[in-house]
This record gives C-alpha cells, sequence and structure tokens, in this order.
C-alpha cells in the first residue's frame, strides 16, 4: 500500500532461544528480530545479557530454539563459520598482544573474521579518534586508547551486526560523545548491552530490557519513559528501574 512503510528483514532471528549453565536457567524461551538500528540491551547483573550477546554473535549456540542469520538457520558449523564474516562481537573484557601496533590488530580482527576490509586501518582508526596512533604499540596505550581499539576492530571489514558488551565503560566524557558519533554513522544492526541507561537516552532507536532471563520490555524510548516510577534520576531510568521491580 502507498506510504506505508515497510519494516526491513531482520539481518538475525531467535525463536524459542534458551540457556541453562549447570541446570540453571539463564535465558528461557526469547524471541527477537535483530535489524538495521541500534538496539540498547539493559538489564541488571546476573539477567542473562552477556549470555544473550554470546548467543548473538554465533558464539556459542542455544540449548533449546533456533538461531536465523538472513533466514537461514544456523544448524552446521560451516554455516556459522560464513555468518560470522558478518558479524562484529565486542565482549566486555578482552586483552590484544602487547607488541601489536594499533595497525597490527584492526588487520588481524580482520584476518580472524576472513573479511576483505573496504576501509583501511588508519580510517576506521581516525573513527574512533585514534588517527596518527596506527603504529603505537598496545603495551604503551592507557586504558581508554585500548577500548577505543577494540571499537575500531568491530568496523573493519563493513559488518553486517555488530553486538557490544559495555562499550563505553573506560571513555572520558568527550570519547563517550565520539563514541556515539561513530554508531550513528555506522550502517549496520547495531546491538549494545550496557548498565548505562543515558547511553540508551542518547542512542537507542530501540530499548530492549532483560530481567531474569526473559525479556520484560522491547520498544521505544518514549514508551520505556512512560512507565516512570518514583525511583531514579531521568524518566527513563526511572521506566528501567520500574521494570526490574526497584522499590528505593
Amino acid at each position: 500500500m502507498a506510504g506505508v512503510s515497510v519494516p526491513e528483514a531482520p539481518v538475525m532471528r531467535l525463536r524459542g532461544v534458551s540457556k541453562s549453565y549447570a541446570g540453571r536457567p539463564v535465558l528461557s524461551g526469547l524471541d527477537l528480530d535483530i535489524r538495521p538500528e541500534v538496539t540498547v540491551l539493559l538489564g541488571p547483573n546476573g539477567a542473562g545479557k552477556s549470555t544473550l550477546l554470546d548467543l548473538l554473535s554465533l558464539v556459542a549456540p542455544p540449548q533449546a530454539g533456533m538461531i536465523e542469520w538472513h533466514g537461514e538457520e544456523m544448524r552446521r558449523t560451516r554455516q556459522v563459520k560464513r555468518a560470522m564474516r558478518g558479524i562484529s562481537y565486542l565482549p566486555q573484557h578482552f586483552s590484544f598482544p602487547s607488541s601489536y601496533t594499533a595497525a597490527d590488530v584492526v588487520d588481524y580482527a580482520a584476518w580472524l573474521r576472513k573479511v576483505r576490509a573496504p576501509r583501511r586501518a588508519g580510517e576506521v582508526l581516525a573513527m574512533v579518534g585514534l588517527e596518527g596512533e596506527a603504529r603505537k604499540k598496545v603495551r604503551t596505550m592507557s586504558g581508554g586508547m585500548r577500548q577505543r581499539l577494540g571499537i575500531a576492530t568491530c568496523l573493519i571489514g563493513d559488518p553486517e551486526l555488530i553486538v557490544l558488551d559495555e562499550p563505553t565503560v573506560g571513555l572520558d566524557p568527550a570519547q563517550r560523545i565520539q563514541f556515539r558519533r561513530v554508531l550513528s554513522s555506522v550502517d549496520a544492526a547495531v546491538l549494545l548491552s550496557t548498565h548505562l541507561v543515558e547511553d540508551a537516552v542518547v542512542l537507542a532507536d530501540r530499548v530492549l530490557v532483560l530481567h531474569e532471563g526473559r525479556f520484560v520490555f522491547d520498544g521505544s524510548l518514549p514508551e520505556l519513559e512512560a512507565l516512570a516510577g518514583p525511583v531514579g534520576d531521568s524518566p527513563a531510568e526511572r521506566g528501567y528501574m520500574s521494570l526490574i521491580g526497584a522499590t528505593r
């Protein structure tokens, strides 16, 4: 019908996905479509966020349910390896060889994913504010520089899905602003897990709240703010806190 926008097809789809560790359920029957937009994932410690990111990045398989990449169910190793070429994942805790330069790290990230890199290392380093630092060795970098280098490794090769776990940890306010500008310029589906509700306020096209292994919210920022209760310092934070049952 003319004038009606049709949502883009999801790059990834989860249906009935569950995961347990040592017999303890961590994720329970999750359904999720990931499209080319910035999705911010919120949730308290122990909600299952890191486990969900492992599944989205295809690092780990679900114990129940299915994961599709561009409509193809991920059943075989060869399918997963092919799909992973289009996925970048930055875990919360990561490290690089101390003797590598910034350019070495970015080039190695492209090699690991077996992608041709339309952007040269220098270009993605400039995107995260490390222009002129291509030959700088990891061992001489500050924590904030290493965090930005990690973000740069996710941009090489123009991935279709970028998965980030607490990417703004260690960044100062100016670097956070630059990071948000970078994400707004990326033509990809981005899913970012964070404890900082203000990241959702600035970045999110869509907000997910995961609590005790289930989604308790999936919607827009205004919809989250509409749920505001008495606890929190902003409408978004008060909405989030009401969803996880905070009382003080």
